[in-house]
């Protein structure tokens, strides 16, 4: 984990252009090397997550959690998304 001195540093490097490197130099091994470098995008739509339950054929019951996009569920229920 790095300080909140060196996040800090991240987040000025993330904003300003620099070389993260120089900050994650002494976490990293001799031979690795930061490769690339920016912000992710945030996801294109809005995400839903859904808790299913699954009865599987030994009778036992297992929960999942699925991530639905909103145009998908509305599309599954028969709705219009608008």
């Amino acid at each position: 984990m790095v300080t909140k001195e060196e996040y800090e540093q991240l987040q000025k490097i993330a904003k300003e252009g620099g070389d993260p490197a120089s900050v994650l130099s002494k976490y990293m091994g001799s031979d690795e090397k930061v490769e690339g470098w920016k912000k992710a995008a945030p996801p294109p739509q809005p995400m839903k997550v859904v808790k299913t339950m699954v009865r599987t054929k030994s009778g036992r019951l297992v929960s999942w959690f699925v991530a639905w996009l909103t145009n998908s569920i509305f599309l599954f229920q028969g709705k219009d998304s608008q």
